[in-house]
């Protein structure tokens, strides 16, 4: 009997210190039946919340100053961790540029997004380790104006990459005009030839400005019909003859008399290839096509084939020079 007080004291002490509620108290133990009796539960799992990309810091803006290795290292860590999906990484990559990294890389007119693999190499190929002379000017040479990319932004990748790797002025102007869209500024270039790449980049501008400007006022009529492909060579050729002509009044030569002088001399072909075509000029238009007779193939200097009449295309053209027939 007094055992049994000794047990009920004790459970009504510690009801008191629960706030009233005994072990067997459906509230104070919501596992247990309403009847009170204890049941076995299995117990649940606890997890590990998933990591949020919000918890993670990415990389600060890449500058020209930076170490492009280490930080796209840092890029692709932030990536994992993060779990941003691969069809986003050349989007986040494009925002964590500084500004004016962003306009080399993504030039305002540029058309479509490119993807993460090719920002990397855009990157790297830009502002990368340095790179050995042999690699700067096998670069150079592949230089050609990308799509949505302006002629200034164009012309101010040739003056980079073409004096890092130690090459001429008349290299940067050669490798300007061979990487440029349009053919007429290409074709005006050839009669011209500027001396440096400033005016070179000038005359450009002012040919693809002229052309613009033609399409503009074409467009604005919309009742007349397409415009012809003599129109625009008119509209730009006018444009040519003005530029030829600040040759003629400061008693200079235009490079197109001086070609026509050359028809039935013997002259020298040079190819962007690194061959030579000698021969008898025939023929010569305005866009540098040459048809050459009694014509002979040369490489590094050694004779290696005759050829009756050749014709060469004027992309193919590196320069034309005067030369003396061998006996």
């Amino acid at each position: 009997m007094s055992t049994r007080r000794r047990d009920r004291a004790s459970e009504n002490e510690q009801a008191h210190s629960n706030g009233g509620r005994t072990g067997a108290d459906p509230e104070a133990d919501p596992l247990a039946s309403p009847g009170g009796s204890l049941q076995w539960v299995p117990v649940r799992e606890i997890t590990p919340s998933v990591y949020r990309g919000a918890y993670y810091c990415p990389p600060p803006a890449f500058s020209p100053e930076m170490n492009s290795v280490e930080w796209l290292q840092r890029l692709e860590d932030f990536f994992c961790v993060s779990g941003v999906p691969p069809s986003d990484h050349g989007m986040v990559a494009r925002y964590l540029l500084s500004d004016s990294v962003r306009r080399v890389l993504y030039p305002a007119k540029q058309a479509k997004e490119i993807s993460f693999e090719e920002f990397k190499k855009q990157l790297l190929g830009m502002y990368g380790p340095e790179e050995s002379t042999g690699q700067l000017i096998q670069r150079f040479h592949a230089l050609h104006q990308r799509e949505g990319q302006t002629i200034e932004q164009y012309a101010q990748e040739v003056a980079e990459v073409g004096r890092r790797a130690g090459v001429s002025e008349r290299d940067l102007v050669a490798r300007f005009a061979r990487g440029i869209t349009s053919k007429q500024a290409y074709m005006a270039m050839r009669l011209q030839e500027p001396p440096t790449l400033a005016e070179a980049r000038k005359l450009v501008s002012k040919i693809m400005r002229a052309e613009e400007d033609f399409h503009q006022s074409r467009q604005s009529h919309t009742s007349n019909p397409k415009p012809e492909k003599s129109e625009v060579a008119q509209s730009i050729e006018a444009l040519i003859r003005e530029i030829c002509n600040k040759y003629q009044m400061s008693g200079r030569q235009t490079p197109s008399e001086f070609l026509k002088q050359l028809i039935g001399k013997p002259v020298m072909v040079k190819l962007n290839s690194g061959l030579d075509y000698r021969g008898i000029l025939a023929c010569l238009d305005g866009y540098l096509n040459v048809a050459l007779e009694q014509t002979e193939e040369y490489a590094n200097g050694q004779l290696k084939q005759k050829y009756g009449d050749a014709f060469i295309r004027g992309n193919n053209v590196l320069y034309i020079s005067t030369q003396k027939r061998r006996a």
